[in-house]
Parts: structure tokens; C-alpha cells; sequence
């Protein structure tokens, strides 16, 4: 098993406190989806004294679920409520952030990743994207032993014929993600 971490720009040096001065400040903004390694480099971010955020919300059930079945929808609906807000918010407070809405970023429209850069920069904060990843096989693997150990097939109220769907969607989500990921790059 093997993860990678795709650079999308060049990542300067940030601030021994991760904050930065008060005239610039530098996050790097993991949209790895879940159980990539994201965790893994935020461990790196806080060994270094650089102050990392990699936490899931707590959500209701419906939420979990149209994660699950419809990304695009569901961060969609986060972005338009509150979702911008909360990533500024990371942002200005952190070096580095990922999972939770974070690793559904890619599924944002395209004005709205410019509308997140637009307003970080107007607020003297530079975001760098990256992106942690694994073999769709492995990522679908991970997801599906996280959704085993924290019974999350109950806390969504997924239907039986959902749960004996659940590979295939997680499946169908890490393809998804993977292939918006690469035309992020390619912008």
C-alpha cells in the first residue's frame, strides 16, 4: 500500500507556529478523501510545530448518507450554508487541513474553489492545494473497515439494499474523486 502526495503549486516554507505573520499566512489544504494518509501528514504538520486540523464532524444521519450517495450535493449544500465560513475559518487558524468537508473540496464547482482562493487571499492567506492518495482498491479496502468500526452503515440509516451497495458507492466516490483531483491538476 502505498500513498502519495500530489503537490498542485509549489508549497513555501510556513511559520515555525503555523499561523504565520500578520501580513501573510500559508495553509495547505489536503482534498485527499478519507483514509489516504491525510491524518498521517497532519501528524507530520503538528511533530513539526505546525498546527494541524484533521477532524470529521459530527453529522446527521442524512448528511452521512448523501456523503455516501451524492458528494457533489451534499458539499454543495455545506458550501451554500455555512461550508465557506468554516473553511476560512481553518484557514486563517491553521497550517493544515483536511478530512471532514475538506476531502470533498473536488467536488465543488469550479467558481467556488475560486471564490475559497479569491476571499483567503483578500484575508492575506495563501492556500496551497495537495492531495494524499491511494489504489481506488485500497481506498475502497480502508473506507470500508471505518465504516465497519464505526458503525456508520447504523448511524447513516442506510436500508439493506444500500448497505449491500456500500462497496460499490465507495467505490464509485474514489473514482469520482480521483478523476476531479487530476483536473484540479491540471488547471
Amino acid at each position: 500500500m502505498t500513498n502519495t502526495a500530489t503537490l498542485l503549486e509549489r508549497t513555501p516554507t510556513l511559520p515555525a507556529n503555523g499561523k504565520g505573520s500578520s501580513k501573510e499566512h500559508t495553509c495547505v489544504v489536503n482534498i485527499g478523501l478519507y483514509r489516504s494518509g491525510t491524518t498521517t501528514l497532519a501528524e507530520a504538520f503538528s511533530k513539526l510545530d505546525l498546527k494541524a486540523y484533521s477532524h470529521f464532524p459530527s453529522l446527521p444521519p442524512d448528511h452521512l448518507k448523501k456523503i455516501l450517495q451524492d458528494p457533489q450535493a451534499a458539499v454543495q449544500d455545506w458550501y451554500s450554508t455555512v461550508g465557506l465560513n468554516e473553511i476560512l475559518k481553518l484557514v486563517s487558524e491553521h497550517a493544515y487541513i483536511c478530512d471532514g468537508w475538506v476531502a470533498l473540496l473536488p467536488f465543488l464547482n469550479r467558481s467556488a474553489l475560486e471564490e475559497i482562493e479569491l476571499q483567503a487571499r483578500a484575508a492575506s492567506i495563501q492556500i496551497k492545494f495537495v492531495s494524499t492518495s491511494r489504489s481506488v482498491d485500497e481506498t475502497v479496502k480502508s473506507e470500508l473497515q471505518h465504516w465497519v468500526i464505526h458503525d456508520l452503515e447504523r448511524q447513516s440509516e442506510l436500508s439493506f439494499d444500500e448497505r449491500c451497495r456500500l462497496e460499490d458507492d465507495l467505490r464509485i466516490r474514489a473514482i469520482q474523486h480521483q478523476c476531479l483531483v487530476k483536473y484540479l491538476c491540471s488547471l
